[in-house]
C-alpha cells in the first residue's frame, strides 16, 4: 500500500481546482480521522436525544447535539492550525463567507437583536463547517477511508431508521400536524427528522455499493440485502412522515444517479413520472399533501392566495420577507442584519442575515464547488466527484424550502464528501485502494 510521505509538502497547488498541499506532519490528522469515525457512527442517534440537556449556560442549553458540535469546534481548529495544510484556493469562498456571516452575528448579537443561544448556533455552524471542510482535504489523502467513511454513515443512518420504524410499531411516537395531516415524526421534534434521514441512508448505501464494486467486491454479498433493507426501510418513513422537501432530494438523487451518472436516461424518463403518477392517484394522503403545490403548477393557478398557500404557507412567508428586505436602509441590504427570521429558505435566510454581499459569496462558494466536482468528475469518471455533486445539488434543492446548512449533521455529511474534491487527482489515480 502506497503511503504518502510525512516529512514534506506533497505536489503543488493548482488554482484551477483548488487542490491541497499536506502539512509538514499529518500525524495529528490521524487521531482526528479516528475521532470523526466514532462520531459519524453515534451521531445520528445521538441527534434523537434532542430533548437532553446537559448543562445551561447564559440562555443557551447545551444538548447532545449542540455539545457534539462545540467538541467538533474545539478539536479540528487543535489539529488545523497546528498542522495547516497549504493553499487551499477552493476554499477562498467558504472563508470569505464564513467573515461575513461572523460579522453579521456579532453585530446582531451587540445590538441585542440576536439571543446568545442564536449566536452560539451560529458560530459553531461556521467554526465547525470551515473546520470540517478543511480538515478532511487532508484526511482523505490516506487510503480507503473515504470508503469506510461513507459505510460508517449509511449503517449508521440505517441503524437510527430501523430504531424509527421499530419506535413506529409501538404506537408512542411523536408527529407533527400539518394542514389536519398526521405526519410521523418518531423520537425527533419535527417530521423531517425521520425524512432526511431515509435520504441520506438510501443515498449513502448506493454509493457504498458502487465504492465496493471498485475496491471490495467480497463485501457485495452483505451489502446488497443490506442496501434492499434500506430501501424498504426509507420508502416506509418517507410515506409515514410526508416531507415534501425529502420527496425532491430523493427525486434529484434517482435523476441524477440513475439518469446521468448510470446513464439509464429511458428508464427515468419511463418510471419516475409513472411513479408519481401511481402513487399520487392512489393515496388520498399524498393528494391532501401536495394540493396547494398541484394547484400552482399542474392546474396552473397563480394568484396570489395560491403562490402564499405553496409549501403549506411557506410563500406567504417569502413575500413577506422579501417586502421587509426591501425596506431596510442600503448598509443592511449590503451586509444583512444578522437574523434569518425563519424564512424556510436557506436563500432568502442568508440574504436577511449577511445581505446582498454575503448571499453572493455563498452562490459563488456554491457554484465553485459545482464546477470542480464536476470537471474532476469528467476527468476521471470517479463517483467520488459526482456523488459530492450530488449531494450538494440535493442540499441547493432542499435550501429552496428549508435551511439543511444549519442541520448539523447533514452539514456535515455534505462538507466531509466535497472536500474530496481538494485532494489532487494524481494522488486517486496512482492509488490502487480509490481504483
Amino acid at each position: 500500500m502506497m503511503q504518502i510521505p510525512a516529512t514534506r509538502a506533497v505536489g503543488r497547488s493548482n488554482n484551477r481546482f483548488g487542490e491541497t498541499r499536506l502539512p509538514a506532519n499529518i500525524a495529528a490528522y490521524d487521531g482526528l480521522w479516528k475521532f470523526f469515525i466514532l462520531l459519524m457512527a453515534i451521531k445520528p442517534f445521538v441527534d434523537i436525544l434532542w430533548q437532553w440537556e446537559i448543562v445551561s449556560f447564559a440562555g443557551a442549553t447545551f444538548t447532545p447535539t449542540r455539545t457534539t458540535a462545540l467538541i467538533v469546534g474545539i478539536v479540528t481548529p487543535c489539529v488545523y492550525l497546528r498542522r495547516r495544510p497549504r493553499n487551499i484556493v477552493g476554499a477562498v469562498w467558504i472563508f470569505a463567507f464564513s467573515l461575513l456571516m461572523t460579522q453579521a452575528v456579532l453585530l446582531a448579537y451587540a445590538l441585542r437583536d440576536l439571543s446568545f443561544r442564536s449566536l452560539v448556533d451560529t458560530l459553531l455552524r461556521i467554526i465547525d463547517g470551515y473546520m470540517i471542510f478543511q480538515v478532511f482535504a487532508v484526511i482523505w489523502r490516506k487510503t480507503e477511508r473515504l470508503r469506510i467513511m461513507v459505510n460508517v454513515i449509511w449503517l449508521s443512518t440505517l441503524g437510527v431508521n430501523l430504531l424509527s420504524v421499530a419506535v413506529w410499531r409501538t404506537g408512542i411516537f411523536n408527529v407533527n400536524v400539518t394542514a389536519g395531516i398526521e405526519r410521523f415524526a418518531g423520537l425527533y421534534n419535527d417530521a423531517g427528522g425521520p425524512s432526511y434521514n431515509a435520504v441520506f441512508s438510501f443515498a449513502f448505501g448506493f454509493f457504498a455499493v458502487e465504492l465496493a464494486k471498485r475496491s471490495s467486491r467480497h463485501l457485495l454479498n452483505i451489502f446488497h440485502p443490506l442496501l434492499a433493507v434500506t430501501c424498504i426501510v426509507s420508502a416506509v418513513l418517507l410515506y409515514l412522515a410526508m416531507t415534501k422537501s425529502a420527496f425532491l432530494m430523493l427525486l434529484v438523487f434517482v435523476v441524477m444517479w440513475w439518469g446521468i451518472y448510470k446513464r439509464k436516461q429511458h428508464l427515468i424518463i419511463l418510471l419516475v413520472p409513472l411513479a408519481i403518477y401511481v402513487i399520487y392517484t392512489e393515496s388520498s394522503v399524498f393528494q391532501d399533501r401536495f394540493a396547494n403545490e398541484v394547484q400552482v403548477f399542474v392546474e396552473g393557478d397563480y394568484s396570489e392566495h395560491a403562490i402564499k398557500s405553496l409549501g403549506t404557507g411557506r410563500g406567504a412567508i417569502w413575500m413577506h420577507l422579501l417586502e421587509y428586505f426591501l425596506s431596510l436602509d442600503f448598509h443592511q441590504q449590503l451586509f444583512g442584519t444578522g437574523r434569518g427570521f425563519g424564512a424556510h429558505n436557506q436563500y432568502l435566510s442568508y440574504l436577511l442575515k449577511c445581505g446582498v454581499i454575503g448571499l453572493s459569496c455563498f452562490l459563488l462558494m456554491l457554484a465553485s464547488w459545482c464546477n470542480i466536482s464536476y470537471q474532476k468528475y469528467s476527468m476521471t469518471q470517479r463517483p467520488e466527484y459526482f456523488f459530492g455533486l450530488v449531494l450538494l445539488i440535493m442540499f441547493m434543492v432542499l435550501g429552496l424550502t428549508g435551511n439543511p446548512f444549519d442541520y448539523t449533521t447533514m452539514l456535515w455529511y455534505v462538507l466531509m464528501i466535497l472536500s474530496f474534491i481538494h485532494v489532487p487527482v494524481k494522488d486517486i489515480t496512482r492509488n490502487r485502494k480509490f481504483v
